[in-house]
């Protein structure tokens, strides 16, 4: 095994340098106070590189309590979140899903877009439009599908009256099976 030299005593980087000498100590205190040997090359005192590495390497234990009370937080915020499908126009999908985001994050900080914005592909392409999911506060929800339904308006498709004659469809469809199959019909006065 190799030893190491040792750092020779010199009174300045200068003389350091035109000795050779990859290392030397004056035996003077470095803005830190420490009274290690330099390095040549740089004028660095070892003492400040070796804590700052350390530091870089495995951070203070302030920094890992907060990056733990940060990891906690995100993991309960991700809890709160319901997942949400809501409509839009392919040319307002970037839109949207700003404003997703930026509704979500202002409520939880802490999440970043991965989270909020969900992986699973779209739902059916209806009329141009598609159904995107988003994981977000169930506080928002309304007020986020009330402004998806804005954005289609801005194309001229009138969502709630779309979405009462889907609803109807589906409840007549509903009483035709009804009465295909014998069944009487509803009668929410009769006991």
């Amino acid at each position: 095994m190799a030893k190491t030299r040792e750092p020779v005593y010199l009174t300045s980087r200068r003389a350091a340098l035109r000795e050779g000498e990859p290392k030397y100590k004056t035996g003077e205190e470095c803005k830190q106070g420490h009274i290690a040997f330099r390095y040549t090359a740089s004028g660095a005192c070892s003492e400040c590189i070796s804590s700052a590495g350390i530091k870089a390497r495995y951070g203070t234990q302030e920094r890992k309590d907060e990056a733990a009370l940060l990891r906690e937080a995100r993991a309960e915020a991700v809890r709160d979140l319901v997942e949400v499908k809501l409509r839009c126009y392919m040319s307002h999908l970037d839109q949207l899903r700003g404003i997703v985001v930026a509704v979500t994050q202002g409520r939880y900080p802490m999440l970043d877009r991965a989270q909020i914005i969900s992986s699973k592909p779209p739902g059916a392409n209806e009329g141009g439009t598609q159904l995107h999911r988003f994981n977000v506060s169930s506080q928002d929800v309304d007020q986020l599908r009330a402004t998806a339904n804005a954005l289609l308006n801005t194309k001229g498709v009138n969502v709630e009256a779309r979405r009462a004659a889907m609803l109807k469809a589906r409840l007549e469809e509903t009483e035709e099976e009804a009465e295909d199959n014998g069944e009487p019909d509803f009668d929410p006065n009769r006991a």
